[in-house]
C-alpha cells in the first residue's frame, strides 16, 4: 500500500477542492462535485491520511482508485499511472516497523519489574473478573509491586509487541483511587516504537480486526482484537493495520465514544473490503462479563465471518 499526494494531484488536474470551510472537516480535502451524485456542495471529501473518500450526500465510499475511476477527467488515462505519478513512501511496505521507530532497539522493564503477581494486583484483576494465571500466560503481564521504578510501583506491566518484539509497555494501577492516573504508558524516549503509534495485540490480527481502546477491553474479548490505547487512529496505525490485511476492520469503541468510532471508520473505508462499527448498548468492553463477551464475539463472527479465538 502506499499513499500519494492527494492534493498535488487535484491542483496538476485543476479539480476544485478545499480544505476548510462549510462540510469540510480538519484532515479532509473535499471535492466541490461528488462524481457519484453530482452534489456540488463541497460533501464528497477525501482523507489526506487514509486515502479513503466518503459522500455526505449519497453515502458512496471507497478508495482513491474508486473515485478517480468515476472522475470524467480521467476516463481515458491509466489510473494506476496517474498514482504512480503521485507516490510518497510514508507508507512503504519494505519495513515492518513503522517510520516513527526511536533509536532505541530494545524496551527495557521498568526497574523492579516482578515476573510473579503480587497480591494486590492478582485481586485487582479477581475483582474484574478476569483470571490472573491466564493473563499473565497469554500477554507476558508482569508487574512493579511497592519498590523498584517509582513511576511504575502498584501497576501491572502490560508489553506491548510488534511481530514479536516488545517495542513498548503500559503500566496499569491496581490502586483503585480516583486520584491515580489508571494507566502510564512507556515514555516515548525509552520505547522502541511510540505508544501513540502502536496496537496492542496486534501479532493476533488474521482475517478480522476488532478496533477497541484499551488492554483490558482486549484482555476480555481475546484474539484479533487490538487497542488503540486511547482513542483514535493515526497513519502509522493504519500503515500498521495495512500490512496484516484482514478483510474486515470493526471498531467496537466504549459506549460513550461511539462517534469516535465512526469518524475511524469514515478514515478507514476504502481501504480494506469490509468496515462496520459494533455499538455497544453501555459500559465498554473490559466490563463485559464472559458470556456476553463470547455472545458479542460469536456475534461477530456469523455477522462477518472472522477467525476469532475465545478469550479466558
Amino acid at each position: 500500500m502506499f499513499e500519494f499526494d492527494v492534493k498535488s494531484l487535484f491542483n496538476q488536474y485543476d479539480i476544485d477542492y478545499r480544505e476548510s470551510g462549510d462540510n469540510v472537516s480538519r484532515g479532509w480535502a473535499n471535492l466541490r462535485t461528488c462524481p457519484f451524485c453530482r452534489d456540488d456542495a463541497y460533501h464528497c471529501g477525501v482523507n489526506l491520511s487514509s486515502l479513503g473518500f466518503h459522500c455526505w450526500v449519497c453515502s458512496e465510499h471507497g478508495g482513491i482508485y474508486k473515485l478517480l475511476q468515476k472522475m470524467e477527467i480521467f476516463q481515458d488515462l491509466n489510473i494506476n499511472k496517474v498514482l504512480d505519478d503521485f507516490k510518497k513512501d510514508s507508507f512503504s511496505t519494505q519495513n515492518s516497523i513503522p517510520q516513527s521507530v526511536k533509536k532505541r532497539l530494545l524496551c527495557e522493564w521498568p526497574e523492579g519489574t516482578l515476573n510473579e503477581l503480587p497480591l494486590p494486583h492478582r485481586n485487582y484483576l479477581q475483582f474484574r473478573n478476569f483470571d490472573p494465571d491466564f493473563l499473565v500466560k497469554k500477554y507476558k503481564l508482569k508487574a512493579v509491586y511497592n519498590i523498584g521504578d517509582p513511576r511504575f510501583r502498584f501497576r501491572i506491566i502490560a508489553p506491548v509487541f510488534l511481530n514479536g518484539k516488545m517495542v513498548s509497555f503500559v503500566g496499569a494501577s491496581v490502586i483503585r483511587e480516583k486520584t491515580v492516573v489508571k494507566y502510564l504508558n512507556c515514555p516515548t524516549e525509552e520505547s522502541v516504537i511510540s505508544i501513540r503509534d502502536c496496537l496492542y495485540n496486534y501479532d493476533t490480527i488474521k482475517d478480522i480486526a476488532v478496533i477497541v481502546e484499551g488492554i483490558t477491553d482486549v484482555w476480555r474479548m481475546g484474539d484479533g482484537f487490538v487497542a488503540t490505547l486511547g482513542k483514535g487512529m493515526n497513519s502509522e496505525r493504519i500503515s500498521l493495520l495495512l500490512k496484516k490485511k484482514p478483510d474486515k476492520v470493526i471498531i467496537m469503541y466504549d459506549a460513550d465514544a461511539n462517534k469516535e468510532a465512526r469518524k475511524i471508520a469514515n478514515n478507514l473505508c476504502g481501504l480494506f473490503p469490509l468496515v462496520e462499527v459494533f455499538e455497544l448498548d453501555e459500559g465498554d468492553p473490559a466490563d463485559l462479563s464472559f458470556s456476553k463477551a463470547q455472545e458479542i464475539r460469536d456475534l461477530i463472527h456469523f455477522r462477518w465471518q472472522g477467525s476469532l479465538e475465545r478469550p479466558r
